[in-house]
């Protein structure tokens, strides 16, 4: 079901009881609020994708509750300034993709998905977190793909974005208040241990961030890195120095970002360098 460029008090509970709705799309949509009450009848949908549709008394995540058959959901250009338990208590734990982008998300409280031990892919991307904790996320996290990043190839008219799946296209919002840039990441400093336990981890996204450097106590283990595909550092002001020189040795397969110091590195790409580059 596909509901756009609509402008609604809500969606009536009872007018998905006659018919078995697997997918929701709500795009360009303005609603006072999503249900009038928990949609008993959407037991059994997979996915719900809400994208530049403004809930002008903000989503209340009890409406997740009844949604027992969720995997997917996906929210893009809405506020949702704090994930915690009133997100964690009602979304049933089967989830496997979870995606936030656009959504001023400053704060993902210790333990919010944490019980979510099937998710396979966490995206919260172009908010506003400036820390991330290793207690957010399940022990083991036994996904393969995290975001905390935004591209900027997000900023024109349509445009692409990796992390909303394969090929996928995604509209400009028409909300001047929902129209984000790069600069609202602000992830400064990646925390000892963040991501240990991960073992399937194939994709790291942390572009467009504040990050000068990326520890290897961030991880299990330096080989683990080498099992990643995928590590996105582009535009962080990356210190090319003994603390980085590590990642020289366990290069994953794509490795992006470039040096922003010391100035004899300066715009050489991660992937190019060799140990030998580095005074160490």
């Amino acid at each position: 079901v596909h509901i756009e460029y609509s402008t609604l008090q809500y969606l009536p509970y009872d007018i998905f009881e006659t018919v078995r709705v697997i997918e929701l799309y709500l795009k360009n949509v303005t609603l006072t609020q999503l249900f009038d009450r928990p949609p008993q009848a959407l037991d059994e949908l997979r996915t719900l994708h809400i994208e530049n549709s403004r809930v002008m008394r903000g989503i209340i995540w009890q409406i997740l509750e009844p949604l027992k058959s969720l995997r997917i959901l996906n929210v893009y250009y809405n506020s949702i300034k704090t994930l915690g338990s009133e997100f964690s208590n009602y979304a049933t734990k089967d989830l496997e993709q979870l995606t936030f982008y656009g959504t001023e998300t400053k704060t993902i409280k210790p333990g919010t998905f944490a019980n979510f031990t099937k998710l396979d892919k966490i995206a919260v991307d172009a908010c506003k977190l400036s820390t991330l904790t290793r207690d957010i996320f399940p022990t083991p996290f036994n996904g393969r793909v995290l975001y905390f990043k935004c591209s900027k190839n997000c900023h024109r008219g349509r445009y692409y974005c990796p992390s909303f799946g394969v090929g996928q296209k995604v509209e400009k919002p028409s909300y001047d208040r929902f129209h984000w840039h790069s600069r609202d990441n602000k992830l400064s400093t990646i925390p000892e241990g963040l991501f240990t336990q991960m073992p399937n981890l194939q994709t790291l996204g942390l572009r467009n961030n504040r990050i000068a450097t990326l520890p290897k106590e961030a991880f299990e283990s330096a080989g683990s890195v080498s099992r990643i595909t995928y590590l996105f550092l582009d535009d962080n002001p990356l210190k090319c120095d003994c603390l980085l020189v590590w990642l020289m040795d366990v290069k994953p397969e794509d490795l992006r970002g470039k040096c922003a110091s010391p100035k004899k590195l300066q715009d050489r790409e991660l992937k190019d360098l060799v140990r030998t580059d580095f005074n160490c």
